[in-house]
């Protein structure tokens, strides 16, 4: 191996490539102050009465695109990117390609869905139908904490435009092929380390991109992913519009196990003053501040 194409001073990773693609191409969201989820009664019982948030496996949510639809975001730039290259070079993205097929079946991503604004009209027709909905704002900057729950999570805003997805994709993939020359010469061993870190590196921007369908969710999302999660936690189990579906429950370290919950507010209801004493009366008993409000958007039912 020539002094040149020598990787022996050299980290043979892509690890944060994706991070700087988003940002270079994005920019950098501000980051809020608070977020919203939206859920039913049902769902603040459970959060508020066990301390515990959701993690959804994302096989199982509303968007039944999720990965998919990355994928093929991913794959529609790759051809675009191959114009020009090698047969050597298009033997290689194959090899990319297939690793990605199974960092995404490997790499299972868990996920608690979040919303940039409260009392949105679309947010609570999906939530609360017949009965009544609510909306929880959390207090986000202990949430980011890597120690203040029992296992870490990236916190994403995620990406609707689809020109936009396209072109953080290929900055990414530009990148990368400009990071793997300069490494020159390697074995195939080292060939098939750098392959499965660009693959992670991929999959992982997939998870930032949803389909534009959902816009109007404003969602921004803790993400994580199985090797996030500890191996000797099992997960538990919930019903859900598509049966049982498993989740893993995201709870407070230390002997304080509630939630950074800022404030409630109770759903489009013709109930909604009554609605809200009781969910006064509630977090009073459950420890949470009784910072409370209630839509006033009208919603015939």
């Amino acid at each position: 191996m020539s002094e040149t194409g020598s990787s022996s001073s050299r980290e043979l990773t892509f690890s944060t490539s994706a991070i700087k693609a988003l940002e270079n191409v994005r920019g950098q969201p501000p980051l809020p102050r608070s977020l919203f989820h939206y859920t039913s009664s049902e769902g603040l019982l459970g959060i508020a009465s066990t301390n515990t948030l959701r993690f959804s496996d994302t096989r199982f949510v509303n968007d039944g695109s999720e990965v998919l639809h990355g994928y093929f975001i991913y794959d529609a730039v790759l051809k675009e990117f191959l114009e020009g290259k090698t047969s050597e070079e298009v033997e290689a993205s194959e090899a990319l390609t297939e690793r990605v097929r199974a960092t995404i079946g490997s790499f299972n991503s868990y996920i608690f869905c979040l919303c940039e604004d409260n009392n949105l009209l679309n947010q609570w027709r999906d939530y609360g139908k017949d009965v009544v909905a609510y909306s929880i704002e959390f207090d986000v900057m202990p949430m980011l904490d890597r120690g203040y729950f029992n296992f870490s999570a990236a916190l994403f805003k995620l990406i609707y435009d689809i020109d936009m997805q396209k072109r953080i994709m290929r900055a990414l993939l530009d990148m990368m092929y400009e990071k793997y020359k300069s490494f020159g010469d390697l074995t195939d061993e080292e060939k098939a380390s750098l392959t499965f870190s660009a693959a992670y590196e991929i999959v992982w921007l997939m998870h930032t991109f949803k389909n534009p369908a959902f816009e109007a969710e404003r969602e921004w999302r803790f993400t994580a992913f199985t090797p996030d999660i500890d191996g000797n936690q099992p997960p538990d189990f919930r019903a859900s519009s598509l049966g049982i579906v498993p989740y893993f429950a995201w709870q407070r370290t230390g002997e304080d196990k509630h939630l950074p919950i800022l404030s409630v507010t109770v759903g489009p209801s013709p109930y909604a003053r009554v609605a809200d004493m009781a969910l006064k009366m509630f977090l009073a008993k459950k420890g949470y501040p009784e910072n409370t409000f209630f839509s006033q958007i009208p919603i015939r039912r």
